[in-house]
C-alpha cells in the first residue's frame, strides 16, 4: 500500500489531513508524526512506500526544512511539501531554495487534492 507522510506538531492538523485523505484517495495509508524527530524516526525504520510528504514548518526540535533535509534520501525533495501557517518570505524562501513546494495554512480540501497529484502524478 501507497502511504503518505504528514508531520504536524497539532493532532487536529493530522485528523484534518487523514480525513481529506480517506474521502479522496481511500487506497493511501497516513502516517502522522509529531515531531521531526518522530518522523526520521518512523521514515529510516520504515518499508513504506512513501508518495510523498506534508510538513508543518514551526515545530519543537527541528523545522519542516530541517525535517526535509533528514529523510529525503527516502523521500525525495520533489515529493515534500512545506505547509504552514508561517507566510514570513524568509520561510518560503527556504522552503523554495530546499526543492519544498510551499502551501499556506489553511488547508483546504482543494488544496490537498492539488498536493496529492502531484504525489501520484493523477
Amino acid at each position: 500500500m501507497k502511504s503518505i507522510l504528514v508531520v504536524d506538531d497539532s493532532k487536529t492538523i493530522q485528523k484534518q489531513i487523514t480525513y481529506f485523505c480517506n474521502e479522496t484517495f481511500p487506497d493511501i495509508k497516513v502516517i502522522t508524526a509529531s515531531s521531526g524527530e518522530e518522523a526520521t524516526e518512523i521514515v529510516m525504520s520504515s518499508t513504506e512506500n512513501f508518495l510523498g510528504a506534508i510538513l508543518d514548518y514551526n515545530m519543537k526540535g527541528m523545522n519542516g526544512v530541517e525535517l526535509s533535509e533528514k529523510i529525503s534520501e527516502k523521500i525525495p525533495y520533489s515529493q515534500m511539501v512545506l505547509c504552514t501557517a508561517n507566510v514570513q518570505e524568509m520561510v518560503r524562501a527556504k522552503a523554495e531554495s530546499a526543492g519544498l513546494t510551499f502551501i499556506e495554512k489553511p488547508l483546504t480540501i482543494e488544496k490537498f487534492e492539488e498536493i496529492m497529484e502531484t504525489f501520484t502524478g493523477e
